[in-house]
C-alpha cells in the first residue's frame, strides 16, 4: 500500500511539473477593455513647477489609451489621481491642487502597461 501511495505521489508530481493540456488556459473577459496599448507616455511640460495650486500639465500620449494622470507626496503616497482616456495625441489637463497641503510632490502620468513619466512639483502659498 505504500509502494502505491508512493508510485501515484510521484506519478501526480511529475506529471503536474509539465506544461500540457492538463492546466486551464487563461479566460480573457471582453468587457475588461483597457483601451489601446500605449506607444507615448510622456509628460512635456507643465506650466511651472513652483505652484499656488493651479497648473497646466501639457501630455503626449496615445489616443484611445487610458492613463492616470496622479499627484504623488515625498512619502509616496497617492494624493490626487485623475483617470483618463486620450483622444488626441497632445493632451493639456488643468489641474487644480489649492486644496493640497505645501510640500514637495511628484506629478506622475502612468498608462496601463505601467509605463511612467515623473516630474518633480512643489505646493507653495
Amino acid at each position: 500500500m505504500k509502494k502505491l501511495l508512493s508510485y501515484t505521489t510521484i506519478l501526480i508530481l511529475c506529471v503536474g511539473c509539465f506544461d500540457n493540456d492538463f492546466v486551464t488556459k487563461p479566460v480573457f473577459i471582453d468587457d475588461t477593455y483597457m483601451g489601446r496599448e500605449s506607444t507615448s507616455t510622456k509628460i512635456v511640460s507643465i506650466s511651472s513647477r513652483i505652484t499656488s495650486g493651479k497648473i497646466d500639465a501639457e501630455l503626449n500620449v496615445t489616443p484611445g489609451a487610458m492613463y492616470s494622470l496622479q499627484l504623488v507626496n515625498i512619502k509616496g503616497e497617492m494624493v490626487k489621481n485623475h483617470g483618463f482616456t486620450a483622444e488626441e495625441v497632445r493632451v493639456v489637463k488643468s489641474l487644480d491642487y489649492r486644496e493640497v497641503p505645501n510640500g514637495s510632490y511628484d506629478l506622475t502620468l502612468m498608462d496601463t502597461q505601467g509605463n511612467i513619466t515623473k516630474v518633480p512639483l512643489i505646493i507653495q502659498r
